[in-house]
């Protein structure tokens, strides 16, 4: 049996300026690590990145796949600008839960 104080656990992992195929593996790496036993919340805190290209988006929703089996909600944090534009006309913002701050992330 879990213990409730697990289930309400938020983890937030703080991705890098840049997202491309030369470390797109390495973002899932880290966000895929975190979706562990207690985890109830993992935060893709995109606040520094100010690029991320096809590669990231996919692997950032290959571990979005991953949460939502494991029972953990997936959210970002993704402030104005281009990088949550791009992430928009992908659609994202259908699927995933975007914030502006981290404060309203971690508020939720």
């Amino acid at each position: 049996m879990s213990d409730p104080a697990c289930r309400s656990q938020t983890v937030v992992v703080r991705l890098p300026r840049e997202i491309d195929i030369a470390n797109a593996a390495d973002v899932y790496a880290s966000l895929f690590g975190a979706i562990a036993p207690g985890t109830r919340v993992l935060v893709a805190d995109m606040t520094s990145t100010s690029f991320c290209d096809s590669a990231g988006i996919g692997e950032i929703m290959l571990v979005r796949r991953s949460a939502m089996r494991g029972g953990v909600e997936f959210r970002m944090v993704v402030p104005r600008g281009g990088v949550l534009r791009v992430l928009q006309l992908q659609g994202l913002d259908q699927v995933v839960q975007l914030f502006l701050t981290l404060e309203a992330a971690l508020d939720r």
